[in-house]
């Protein structure tokens, strides 16, 4: 038999989850010698979880609450996972645009030294008609597509793109390293600036993704309608180049007001 003050518990627990109230058939088996008597009590009582086999209403209540917080907290990992990247570049940009460009910090470029020996072996490969003039910087990996520029002065260069550092090496030179150089983080504009294919300004003409490029990734520059390819074989964090044996060195600022610098070096192809 059950229990009648469990069952008016259960009933008010029960009632106070707005439950159905179904019929339910009580069956008394009673053994009587060899033959099996069954008695049936008809009782109109509520639905019970206890019943079920399943968990009481305040229990059921908790857990609702503890994945209705975890749902909760899953929703904030992921908008932090999205929004995170983007909110931190906003910030850092936001930062360097309130830097004048006397004061420059993100300047990629201080601790440049000339190497020691230059020679004057290049390399040519056939011009092309159908490649665009002037000279351009192609990071497939990252997505950069970038006009190079040569000033004497990094300010101006940096400030629309990427600098090709004057008195090394040009495109094809096997003497002397090619360095280019570009912000990271750059300004405002260049991140509130969307090209063709929504595509921002600063992901094309800048090197904010440079850490993402690895061993084994291509860089192309085309130069008087020439396309030199170049491939990454080594990479550091530094204050300063170590390399000055590659041929082209691609070079930009970890963080702002740090002297950690991202530095990547690429060997020529000549085949």
């Amino acid at each position: 038999m059950v229990n009648q003050q469990l069952f008016g518990l259960a009933r008010e627990c029960l009632y106070g989850l707005n439950l159905p109230i179904v019929p339910v058939v009580e069956i008394e088996i009673n053994f009587i010698k060899n033959n099996l008597e069954l008695r049936q009590k008809s009782k109109v009582l509520p639905l019970t979880l206890n019943q079920l086999g399943l968990i009481t209403g305040r229990t059921l209540t908790k857990l609702i609450s503890l994945l209705s917080w975890g749902i909760v907290g899953l929703a904030l990992i992921l908008s932090l996972s999205y929004f995170g990247p983007q909110i931190y570049s906003r910030a850092e940009n936001f930062i360097s645009s309130q830097v004048t460009s006397v004061q420059v910090v993100d300047s990629p470029v201080t601790q440049i030294e000339s190497p020691v020996e230059v020679k004057s072996a290049k390399f040519v490969p056939p011009q092309d008609e159908n490649l665009p003039i002037g000279d351009w910087l192609i990071i497939p990996r990252i997505g950069v597509r970038t006009e190079l520029l040569q000033t004497q002065t990094s300010v101006e260069a940096l400030n629309q793109g990427v600098w090709q550092v004057p008195d090394f090496g040009d495109p094809g030179s096997l003497d002397q390293p090619m360095i280019v150089a570009a912000h990271r983080f750059g300004y405002t504009w260049q991140w509130q600036t969307y090209l063709e294919d929504d595509t921002p300004y600063a992901l094309r003409h800048l090197f904010y993704k440079l850490p993402e490029t690895e061993s084994g990734d291509m860089v192309e520059i085309i130069h008087d309608q020439r396309r030199y390819r170049y491939v990454i074989y080594a990479g550091e964090e530094n204050t300063q180049i170590t390399d000055y044996e590659a041929d082209l060195i691609l070079y930009t600022c970890k963080y702002l007001n740090a002297p950690e610098r991202l530095i990547r070096y690429a060997r020529l192809l000549v085949d």
